[in-house]
């Protein structure tokens, strides 16, 4: 029991939805091995402050908890103070799931509104009788990426520090995410992105798979773009199994999720959205114009001598 339950929360929770890696992950990964795969960058997507997603995780279709995506405001980050995106992903198990095992993870990314790449992760994980607070700061100015990270569980608190080279701006697990709002996804093709996670730099790529209609609750059928990573980030994603995701074609906004795990499978669908472009109505019309009253003609001025005789 509290094997799936964790797995279910953990698929999202730090980088809920968020794409993963394959199999030619590396230590260090270089612009390079980047530009090798086609971005397709089309246009950069402002985010929008008060943007909330609410997401049901199910396992085998019994309801698990609830994951949050919220995009809270904007702050001055580091001494460019640069202006960054406060994002934040809550997980809470239910009452039933929390008899057994109870999480409470919360993420924070602080992404650049300009470049849309990381500045700051924090990871604040209560799974059981495990806590640990994880915080990374990229300082591109020195090109490294510094981690501090306290834990405590059933082997007493540490405290773990480590400094990882930056070759170029990365993604966290999170702010990743929203950067595929940022991509022309093309059906048959992969794009990459560096993400740091996990004292690493990986290559992450993700597989565009097609274009399919998808009924999702409240929101009825929606037109979607579906896309698969095909291994996972290690300690946020079980590595053996398939993972698919559903991106709303317009926004791209993730609106369901679903993870193969040895003992079963996960489902994260989107069940409420306030404030975002999923659910924005459309500019009014502008009122047509009023037709100006038809001109009648002025009668011909009369010709001298008409009608003489």
């Amino acid at each position: 029991m509290r094997t799936w339950l964790r797995t279910s929360l953990l698929a999202a929770a730090a980088a809920m939805l968020a794409c993963a890696a394959r199999a030619e992950v590396t230590t260090d990964t270089s612009e390079l091995a980047v530009e090798a795969y086609p971005q397709h960058v089309a246009y950069k997507a402002a985010l929008t402050e008060g943007e909330h997603l609410t997401y049901d995780i199910k396992w085998a279709g019994i309801p698990s908890g609830r994951a949050e995506l919220s995009v809270k405001w904007v702050e001055k980050v580091g001494p460019e103070e640069a202006d960054c995106f406060h994002v934040t992903c809550a997980t809470r198990s239910n009452s039933f799931s929390s008899f057994f095992y109870p999480v409470s993870d919360d993420v924070v990314s602080l992404i650049d509104a300009g470049g849309f790449f990381s500045r700051q992760f924090d990871l604040d994980k209560n799974e059981g009788r495990y806590h640990a607070n994880e915080n990374v700061r990229f300082d591109y100015a020195r090109g490294r990426a510094e981690y501090v990270k306290y834990s405590k569980g059933q082997y007493g608190t540490r405290e773990q520090t480590a400094a990882v080279k930056l070759w170029d701006k990365v993604q966290d697990p999170l702010s990743c995410l929203y950067y595929l709002r940022n991509l022309d996804l093309r059906v048959g093709e992969d794009v990459a992105m560096t993400v740091n996670t996990a004292k690493r730099n990986w290559l992450l790529t993700v597989g565009v798979l097609r274009r399919e209609k998808l009924v999702v609750g409240q929101f009825g059928e929606l037109d979607t773009i579906k896309i698969q990573p095909e291994v996972s980030f290690p300690g946020i994603f079980v590595r053996k199994g398939k993972m698919t995701i559903w991106l709303e074609e317009k926004t791209r906004v993730p609106v369901r999720m679903d993870v193969d795990v040895p003992i079963g499978s996960i489902t994260v669908v989107l069940a409420e959205a306030e404030n975002s472009p999923l659910n924005a109505k459309p500019p009014a019309a502008a009122p047509a114009a009023t037709a100006a009253p038809a001109q009648v003609p002025a009668a011909p001025a009369p010709v001298a001598g008409a009608g003489a005789r």
